[in-house]
């Protein structure tokens, strides 16, 4: 579906845009949803409140709360809350595009986007790099959906090996440990367009350090932002960053 979405809009001829963007809702839901599901900072941020307040607590009652509380908001409960996201441990990029869902908000040329989300905090110290993040995450997410086919790496005996549910390096910021998927090109008008940009025929995503935990990765890197014209393959602990530094 997302890539029927995606061709839709831009064809087999050129690469998404972002003044595209407001044509593709799939391409922000799921941007959105991946940040719900498996939010960066799960943990969240301790805030303290500059004024009295009053909680309200799911059964109804209150809890007033003195100036100066430290208060310190769990993203991944706040994410998980199954009055405001049903099947919350699921991926269901459709809760942001069917009114059937609670999270569901038109018009979609709009909504859903990442503007005010709580997965990058609240109020005056929300993350302040919110719109460099959106644009670069629809971006990618577009244009990897226009050019290549994602699957998963096989085993020797040809069956699919299913990444794990949740393997992640702990911390302030969470990040996977491991990822290995195979993106393939979609055809011949996607080889044309990457190359034209500079793509290179392969990709390899390699740990940037000795040992395999951390730092950055040493990559070759196509001018179409991550799209290469044959198939990549990643195997790095921040293959994501990869994409976003490139």
């Amino acid at each position: 579906m997302l890539q029927q979405e995606v061709d839709s809009v831009t064809g087999s001829d050129r690469l998404p845009t972002f003044a595209d963007m407001p044509s593709l809702p799939r391409v922000r839901a799921i941007a959105k949803e991946v940040l719900r599901w498996r939010p960066v900072t799960a943990g969240g941020l301790p805030h303290m409140l500059i004024k009295d307040d009053v909680y309200k607590l799911p059964d109804g009652q209150s809890v007033f709360l003195e100036a100066g509380t430290c208060v310190h908001p769990v993203q991944w409960s706040i994410h998980r809350d199954e009055e405001l996201y049903p099947d919350a441990d699921n991926f269901r990029p459709e809760r942001w595009l069917e009114p059937s869902w609670p999270t569901f908000k038109e018009p979609l040329d709009k909504f859903p986007n990442l503007q005010a989300f709580s997965a990058f905090g609240f109020g005056r110290r929300i993350c302040p790099g919110i719109n460099i993040a959106e644009r670069s995450l629809y971006i990618l997410i577009s244009r990897i959906a226009w050019s290549s086919d994602i699957s998963c790496k096989k085993d020797g005996l040809g069956a699919d090996l299913l990444p794990p549910s949740y393997d992640y390096v702990t911390g302030f910021n969470v990040s996977i440990t491991c990822s290995s998927v195979l993106l393939v090109s979609r055809g011949k008008a996607c080889v044309n367009a990457c190359s034209g940009l500079g793509a290179t025929k392969e990709l390899r995503f390699l740990s940037g350090t000795p040992s395999g935990k951390g730092g950055h990765c040493r990559r070759a890197l196509p001018a179409c932002m991550g799209m290469t014209s044959i198939a990549i393959q990643f195997e790095c602990p921040h293959p994501a960053m990869c994409l976003l530094r490139s």
